[in-house]
This record gives structure tokens, C-alpha cells and sequence, in this order.
């Protein structure tokens, strides 16, 4: 969806994405990224997030908060290449 892209900043966290069944790949290679917001989220079908941030080389900050993840079947590659990551908040 964003592959690519030089989005900076994303914010998720009013999209409805009840239905969303796999957001693999979906920020790979936006390079220009620095936060990525995901707050607020039902995301009880999400079953894949394999590589969605994967070589966003500026993502400095994620948010993963008050989000459901009932289906969710695969994390590989979501922290890859991302040297520049200093903080993820995910309570838990």
C-alpha cells in the first residue's frame, strides 16, 4: 500500500481496520519513516504483519497500544533493518 513511499509519519490509529487480514509488506522500503502509530486498533483478523516495516532505515518510534491481536499468525521480519528504532511501546 505504501511500499516505497516517502511518507514520513502514519497514523493508524482512526482507520478502521476491522477486516484487514494481512498488512505484510505494506510500509517495506519507506525509508523516510520515522513513527509509525498503530493506537486504537481492532485488529482481531489481522493474521499477517510479516515485513510491514521492514527497511524503514529512519523508523525511530512505534506505537502498538491498545490494539487486539487474536489471529495473528505471523511477526517474521517486522523489526528488520531498522537501525535507527530507539523505542517501541507495546504494554503489555
Amino acid at each position: 500500500m505504501f511500499y516505497n513511499t516517502s511518507i514520513k509519519n502514519i497514523d493508524l490509529s482512526n482507520f478502521d481496520t476491522s477486516e484487514v487480514i494481512t498488512m505484510e509488506n505494506m510500509f517495506y522500503n519507506c525509508t523516510q519513516l520515522t513513527d509509525f502509530n498503530l493506537i486504537n486498533n481492532n485488529l482481531t483478523n489481522l493474521n499477517s504483519i510479516e515485513g510491514i516495516l521492514k527497511n524503514c532505515t529512519n523508523l525511530s518510534k512505534i506505537s502498538f497500544e491498545n490494539i487486539e491481536f487474536t489471529e495473528l499468525i505471523s511477526l517474521n521480519n517486522i523489526f528488520t533493518e531498522l537501525p535507527s528504532l530507539s523505542q517501541i511501546i507495546y504494554p503489555i
